[in-house]
């Protein structure tokens, strides 16, 4: 059950688009801030993310887990656009943060992003389900390569999309007096470095919405080649002095350093021993014993003048 308030509002902007697709939930009441960008054009994009918004928070609203809100999202969207709502094919990311008292959990399928700010650095919080997050992470492309890549607004999962249900990545945290949680569309950061993130949410604000707002207009003025929505939550006055913070995939400080942090990679496991290798082991030490028992009769000898 919420027992604080936190200070949560939002703001959002077609950019240089003739139309939006995103929305956005800033509820301070029931303690949730969602952020979801639709995809599929007129009568579609639109459509799925007011789904996505509409189901996850219902859901939630009536004792749902977010995991389970979300995927029921998906089976909406889909229902919709099967029944003529909408138009086929069309989908939608969405990042949600759900509150209890100062502990939040956080889901969210495909790239828009969730971002915490400690008073010392920016963190991004997320991992984007996308082609370029897994040349990331393997270390086949820099950062700046990613931000520039022709290729990275392709995502790899989104709500209504393909045959099997998304996966809903989770997360958790508890936000300190100084933090802020930051939930964007990719029309913020894209037209954002982290380090300019960091320095505008650093900058003193009067609130949520004015943060909001602030960020929001500096991507379009940045060039506003996409819809941007941004979500920001502020920490109620009875929040603890220091939060937790989930592990950061990235961390930028206010000089601009960025460290990432690359995912984590399956390690190769060792190979199933055969009949074959399990008969020749006991050779293979025999011969390696033999060896060196050699080579010892031979230094001997060679000391011996033989």
């Amino acid at each position: 059950m919420v027992t604080l308030r936190h200070d949560i509002a939002g703001a959002t902007h077609q950019g240089r688009r003739d139309h939006n697709e995103d929305c956005y939930v800033a509820d301070a009441d029931h303690g949730l801030a969602l952020v979801a960008d639709g995809m599929g054009g007129h009568a579609g994009g639109e459509i799925a993310s007011a789904i996505a918004r509409d189901v996850v928070c219902s859901q939630l609203r009536r004792g749902q887990s977010l995991a389970s809100a979300v995927l029921d999202a998906h089976r909406a969207i889909q229902q919709a656009a099967a029944e003529g709502a909408g138009r086929q094919g069309m989908g939608s990311t969405v990042v949600v943060a759900q509150f209890a008292a100062c502990e939040y959990q956080l889901a969210w399928v495909g790239d828009s992003r969730a971002y915490l700010w400690t008073g010392a650095s920016l963190l991004q919080i997320t991992r984007d389900h996308s082609f370029v997050e897994g040349l990331l992470a393997s270390a086949a492309i820099s950062l700046d390569e990613a931000r520039h890549h022709p290729q990275r607004h392709l995502i790899t999962q989104a709500l209504g999309a393909g045959d099997e249900p998304p996966t809903v990545d989770r997360i958790a945290g508890e936000l300190g007096r100084d933090d802020v949680l930051l939930l964007c569309s990719d029309g913020l950061n894209d037209e954002l470095s982290d380090a300019t993130l960091a320095q505008l949410i650093a900058a003193p604000a009067s609130d949520s919405a004015a943060l909001a707002r602030r960020l929001v207009d500096a991507a379009v003025a940045a060039g506003g080649r996409d819809n941007v929505s941004a979500v920001v939550v502020r920490a109620a006055a009875g929040a603890p002095a220091e939060g937790w913070a989930p592990a950061a995939v990235r961390r930028t400080s206010l000089d601009s350093h960025t460290q990432r942090k690359a995912a984590a990679q399956n390690p190769i496991p060792p190979p199933e021993p055969t009949l074959l290798s399990i008969l020749v082991m006991p050779l293979g030490i025999c011969t390696g014993l033999a060896v060196m028992v050699l080579a010892v009769v031979l230094w001997v000898t060679a000391g011996l003048g033989v």
